[in-house]
């Protein structure tokens, strides 16, 4: 099958589960004693284009926590797994995902996908399949509107987000702004998502321009931006289309009060940027990752040690996922084996769960409601 070979190198750099056609031949398990049934979790991520660093960074973050599970002794003394494949952000590509990790893989629940393109079809065919979905990442508006069966947000979506940074500018007097959006549905979604928010606090957007998801288009952008310097400029972009603006701009930037929402940028694409993304104000949908209080991010961090690899907001978001999937579970009074269906039965029947200090609720018709605003520093840090 075409993705295996893709399957297959993103398996062996993050200790992922080899898919079962990848098996080295010639290797007998006959004498193999008998091992409980492992819980498979399934995963499609956007892991090539212009979105890459934000799945692998989800990545990053949900296979160190699935490897921290393990060694707390996994889920009811089974094993969970995690099984990814790359869909390279295209909707296609990622039903064909679903199809593989369901039927091939067995899977008794999916992690969630990346972004607007994406998560519509996604979630109708899992809510036909009968399929726990937990988590979709990227918060946008319409996925959430009329959520399907099945489907269990975490997070604050991009209304929330967008209406938290737009009190923040009329908190300072800003009265005028330029927003900056991809030419795609995660851009998009995001856009609507600030004008929203802008119409509400009657802050007019002075300056609307378009940049391609892969960056192309922001030269141009850069130099209407330098030609009128907005008060603020917002961003409807995120990966590869974040990372070439900010470039672009270069030390204007700096002068430029800039800001974004949660899937802006990662880690890695701020890191690219060699301090031009100093000053970069983002909405963050979790506690900051050096929270010293909080014992999830304590838990985090170690798990992220463990697996020796940086620690990042998106990482962060990628963890409490599978934490929320084993804390569920391992609350549940009578663990089933695992089966679609019982997962779906488990979260069905808990409305919220702590998560290291973490209340996280479970209701499909609500999502997390925390928002804040973090700035990064020279060294890519994020400060408060």
């Amino acid at each position: 099958m075409r993705m295996r070979p893709v399957a297959a190198r993103w398996a062996c750099k993050w200790g992922l589960a080899l898919l079962p056609a990848l098996a080295a031949p010639g290797l007998s398990t006959a004498q193999a004693p008998a091992q409980p049934a492992a819980w498979v979790l399934g995963q499609t991520l956007s892991l090539s284009g212009p979105h890459a660093r934000l799945g692998q960074a989800l990545l990053r973050g949900r296979q160190a926590c699935v490897d921290a599970v393990n060694r707390e002794g996994g889920i009811g003394g089974r094993t969970l797994r995690l099984v990814t494949l790359d869909d390279g952000g295209r909707p296609e590509r990622a039903l064909a995902n679903v199809q593989t990790l369901l039927q091939t893989e067995q899977a008794v629940a999916l992690l969630g996908a990346m972004g607007a393109a994406i998560n519509p079809g996604l979630l109708r065919e899992t809510a036909r399949q009968g399929v726990l979905v937990l988590a979709p990442f990227g918060g946008d508006v319409a996925t959430r509107a009329r959520p399907p069966e099945g489907v269990v947000f975490i997070t604050a979506n991009q209304s929330a987000e967008a209406e938290h940074l737009v009190r923040h500018l009329s908190s300072t007097g800003v009265s005028q702004v330029a927003v900056v959006a991809s030419n795609d549905d995660t851009g998009q979604s995001a856009l609507s998502a600030l004008e929203e928010a802008l119409s509400v606090a009657g802050i007019p957007a002075g300056l609307t321009l378009g940049v391609d998801p892969d960056g192309r288009g922001v030269q141009a952008a850069a130099a209407r931006l330098r030609q009128a310097p907005p008060q603020a400029l917002l961003l409807a972009t995120s990966g590869l289309a974040t990372a070439r603006l900010l470039r672009e701009l270069g030390s204007a930037s700096g002068a430029l009060q800039v800001y974004g929402m949660s899937a802006t940028a990662s880690l890695e694409d701020l890191r690219s940027l060699q301090g031009l993304g100093r000053g970069l104000a983002m909405t963050q949908v979790l506690p900051s990752i050096n929270d010293p209080h909080l014992p999830l991010l304590a838990q985090f961090r170690q798990a992220m040690q463990s697996a020796r690899v940086e620690a990042g907001h998106v990482e962060l978001e990628g963890c409490v996922s599978v934490l929320t999937f084993a804390a569920v579970l391992r609350a549940q009074r009578s663990l089933p084996a695992p089966h679609r269906s019982a997962v779906l039965q488990a979260f069905r029947s808990t409305s919220r769960v702590r998560v290291g200090g973490l209340e996280v609720p479970l209701d499909p018709r609500a999502s997390g409601r925390f928002v804040d605003i973090v700035y990064i520093g020279a060294d890519t840090r994020v400060l408060r």
